[in-house]
C-alpha cells in the first residue's frame, strides 16, 4: 500500500511539474510573439525616411561620431517609448499645446540645418574645404557635445518623432494587455536600436563613395531640399 501512495504521489508531481513546464512554455512563446510584435511594429515607426534618419545617415557618411548618434537616437526612444506606452491618456489631453511648440521649434532648426548644409554644398563646388582638422581635445569634445545637441534637437523637437513613439505607439499598447506591454515595448525599442546602428554603420561603409565632393554636394543638397520641404510641410499645418 505504502509503495502504492508513493508512485500515486510521484505521478500526481510529474503531472503537477508538467502543467507548470506546460504554462512556462506558454508564458516564454507569448513573451517571444508580443517582443516580435513590438519589434516589428516600432521598426515600421522609425524606418521612415525623415528629418531624423536624415540627420543620422548624414552623420554617418560623415563619420561623425556616427555610433554615438545611433545610441542617443535609441536612448530618446526608450524615454519616448516608455512615456507612450504608461502615460498615454496625458498626453492626448495636452498634446494639442505640445505639439504647436515643437513643431515651431522643429521648423527653425530644419530650417537653419538647410542653410548650414546648402552653404556646405556651395563651399565645396567653388573648391572649398570643409575646415581644418581637430587639434585639440577640447575642441574635438566640443565637436561631440554639437553632435549630441543636434541629435537630441532632432529627435525631441521633431513632432513626427513625438507623434509616433508617444502617440501612435501610445495607442497601439493601449490594446495589448496590461502584463505584456513591458515585452512589447522592450521589442520597439530594439527595433530603433537595431535601426539606427544600422543606418549610421551602413553609411559610414560606403563613406569612400559617399564623401566624394561631387556626391557630398549632391546628398547635401537633396538633404537640404528633404529638410526645406519638411519645414514648408510643418508650416502649412499651423
Amino acid at each position: 500500500m505504502e509503495m502504492q501512495h508513493n508512485a500515486v504521489h510521484c505521478l500526481q508531481a510529474y503531472g503537477s511539474a508538467l502543467r507548470t513546464d506546460n504554462r512556462l512554455c506558454q508564458g516564454i512563446r507569448r513573451v517571444l510573439a508580443v517582443t516580435a510584435q513590438g519589434f516589428l511594429i516600432g521598426l515600421g515607426l522609425v524606418s521612415p525616411v525623415g528629418m531624423q534618419n536624415t540627420w543620422v545617415l548624414n552623420q554617418g557618411i560623415r563619420r561623425n561620431h556616427h555610433l554615438l548618434v545611433a545610441f542617443v537616437c535609441g536612448g530618446c526612444d526608450v524615454l519616448l517609448i516608455g512615456l507612450g506606452v504608461t502615460a498615454h491618456s496625458m498626453f492626448q489631453t495636452v498634446g494639442g499645446q505640445l505639439a504647436a511648440v515643437l513643431t515651431n521649434g522643429a521648423i527653425v532648426f530644419l530650417i537653419g540645418y538647410s542653410i548650414y548644409l546648402m552653404y556646405g554644398a556651395l563651399r565645396r563646388s567653388l573648391g572649398g574645404v570643409d575646415g581644418a582638422p581637430i587639434r585639440s581635445t577640447q575642441q574635438h569634445s566640443r565637436g561631440v557635445w554639437i553632435v549630441v545637441l543636434g541629435t537630441l534637437l532632432v529627435t525631441l523637437l521633431n513632432p513626427h518623432v513625438l507623434a509616433e513613439r508617444i502617440v501612435i505607439f501610445g495607442a497601439i499598447s493601449a490594446e495589448v494587455a496590461v502584463d505584456a506591454r513591458v515585452a512589447f515595448a522592450s521589442g520597439a525599442i530594439a527595433a530603433s536600436f537595431v535601426w539606427f546602428l544600422c543606418l549610421s554603420s551602413a553609411a559610414a561603409k560606403l563613406h569612400s563613395i559617399l564623401s566624394r565632393p561631387g556626391v557630398r554636394v549632391g546628398l547635401d543638397l537633396v538633404v537640404a531640399i528633404v529638410l526645406t520641404g519638411l519645414a514648408a510641410y510643418l508650416l502649412l499645418r499651423i
